[in-house]
């Protein structure tokens, strides 16, 4: 709900939070109606709205928020002064005065003013404020279940994050938002790291081939991604500081993706998420293996993401008719984008679809080595979904 002009309500409201007489102590008159602000586009509010008529009294309001199964939290207002013609009002009740309240939980209220009751047990509906109205499509800053987290060393962009508890280690998960209001997302503010759900362990993160880059399959993940029938995925794909996982398959980074409730990125979300990456010396294109990815590193797209160019190949969730064929890996040179794209590079692309063996998975953005190929707009479809490496790796996504 978005409610930008205060109403008065005398009996129960669109909302439901509308009073009857039984709720009444005293001869004071409450009747109110919260209101969820956002700005489309930009900042939710970080508060409840309500308003409505007081009558005979004036003061501080305090509300005294329920949970089923839970315990209750106060939240004093400042002093509300109604009109004296009319008795209207509007208040503002801080989240943060009980944050753990307003997550989309059955809640009711009680409201006194002062020590005079003047409704109870008031209903609040599933979407209280405007952080979790985002599925309508409202404005919001972060995701369901995550918190922005704009500390010193999250600039550019808005940095939501989150704590993941795989068996007994906690493990951070950051994502940047990417543009604005309906058409909105969140991506990878790192490049993945596969998890091991039953431990937490970091899995695939060494630059070469052997025990620790090839370990996913090991957890019960094979290359094809196929997990026996009614179990969960055994790895989870999270974004923070630390060396990306490598020699992951499509299929696998699919399914690391969507236990953590994200998704791999679509061409078009990959290259918004890139947007603004300047390959100015300060991205990992001209080297020998990856790199640990950190906050301080300057290779940063507009919207806050790190690495989008070189470091690893990322894979994104696109198929295509590639131009191989069987007897040969790849038959259609590497070839450039025009100037004014960066002359960045693809491979084993072609103008028409030719014979191929498997089709290929889309890898974006280049790897350490691709020197002035590599870049926002560098495609590679020389790899069908079954291929990994020491040089692929991916991010993924979060909707809403």
């Amino acid at each position: 709900m978005n409610e930008n002009v205060p109403r008065t309500v005398s009996l129960r409201t669109a909302a439901g939070v509308g009073v009857g007489a039984a709720a009444f102590a005293t001869a004071v008159f409450f009747a109110g109606v919260y209101a969820a602000h956002a700005d489309p586009g930009g900042l939710t509010r970080p508060s409840l709205s309500f308003a409505g008529t007081l009558r005979g009294a004036s003061g501080a309001l305090t509300f005294t928020f329920h949970r089923a199964g839970g315990s209750d939290c106060v939240a004093t207002t400042e002093t509300v002064t109604p009109d004296a013609t009319t008795g209207a009002f509007s208040v503002e009740v801080p989240l943060t005065a009980c944050p753990a309240f307003f997550d989309g939980s059955d809640v009711t209220f009680d409201v006194a003013v002062g020590a005079t009751p003047v409704a109870t047990a008031q209903r609040i509906n599933a979407v209280p404020y405007a952080r979790y109205a985002d599925q309508a499509g409202v404005g919001s800053d972060c995701p369901a279940g995550y918190a922005r987290d704009n500390g010193a060393s999250a600039s550019p962009g808005i940095v939501c994050a989150r704590t993941v508890t795989l068996g007994a280690t906690a493990v951070r998960d950051e994502v940047v938002k990417v543009g604005t209001g309906s058409s909105a997302f969140w991506i990878d503010r790192y490049e993945a790291i596969a998890h091991q759900a039953s431990s937490g362990a970091a899995l695939g993160t060494a630059t070469a081939m052997g025990t620790a880059a090839d370990d996913i399959p090991a957890t019960g993940l094979p290359r094809n991604g196929q997990r026996p029938r009614g179990t969960a995925s055994p790895v989870w794909a999270l974004s923070h500081p630390g060396m990306p996982s490598l020699n992951i398959t499509w299929f696998q980074a699919m399914e690391a993706c969507a236990a953590a409730g994200k998704q791999l990125p679509t061409g078009s979300q990959w290259l918004r998420g890139a947007s603004g990456t300047l390959d100015d010396g300060t991205c990992n294109s001209a080297s020998s293996g990856a790199r640990a990815a950190s906050a301080a590193d300057a290779c940063v797209s507009a919207s806050g993401a790190h690495d989008m160019i070189g470091n690893v190949w990322e894979w994104t969730d696109e198929w295509y008719a590639g131009a191989g064929s069987a007897t040969a890996f790849v038959n259609v040179p590497a070839q450039n984008w025009p100037a004014d794209y960066n002359a960045d590079g693809t491979y084993n692309v072609n103008g028409f679809a030719g014979a191929v063996a498997l089709p290929a998975a889309a890898i974006r953005g280049g790897d350490w080595n691709s020197s002035t190929r590599g870049g926002t707009f560098a495609l590679s479809l020389a790899s069908n979904p079954a291929s990994y490496a020491a040089n692929y790796g991916f991010r993924c996504v979060v909707l809403r």
